[in-house]
């Protein structure tokens, strides 16, 4: 018996954790890219400049520099957020808000090794190769 309440917990917890490109739209706190927009990407073939996409978290490559914002948004979950994340196959889609201020960011894969930066629903000639 001790075993079959095991092996139905473990099966639970899986159950849970595998939900990768799950929306949560309380969890203001955290990034949730799909799979497919995972890893790193440079823009352009330029290896200064670029994004990363984790499980949960989200960080812009800017002259060699690596800027997470995750840290940023838990360190400062009263006034930071992640809003209006939407995921599609093709488009990942989200808003930093930080206090008074705010970004709007929108990736859209291209293939498996390229996704294009899009603006006001616009691709712009911002294509990042994945590494």
């Amino acid at each position: 018996m001790k075993k079959l309440l095991l092996v139905l917990s473990l099966m639970l917890c899986f159950a849970c954790d595998s939900s990768d490109d799950n929306n949560d739209a309380d969890d203001h706190s955290r990034f949730h890219p799909p799979s497919w927009i995972r890893g790193t990407w440079y823009a352009n073939a330029n290896d200064l400049t670029g994004v990363r996409f984790t499980s949960d978290d989200f960080c812009n490559i800017i002259t060699g520099t690596t800027e997470c914002f995750k840290a940023l948004i838990e360190q400062s979950h009263e006034i930071a957020s992640v809003e209006n994340e939407s995921i599609t196959d093709t488009d990942y889609k989200f808003t930093i808000e930080y206090g008074n201020k705010g970004g709007d960011f929108h990736y859209r894969k291209k293939s498996d090794t390229e996704i294009v930066l899009v603006v006001q629903g616009l691709e712009t000639n911002i294509i990042y190769i994945k590494d």
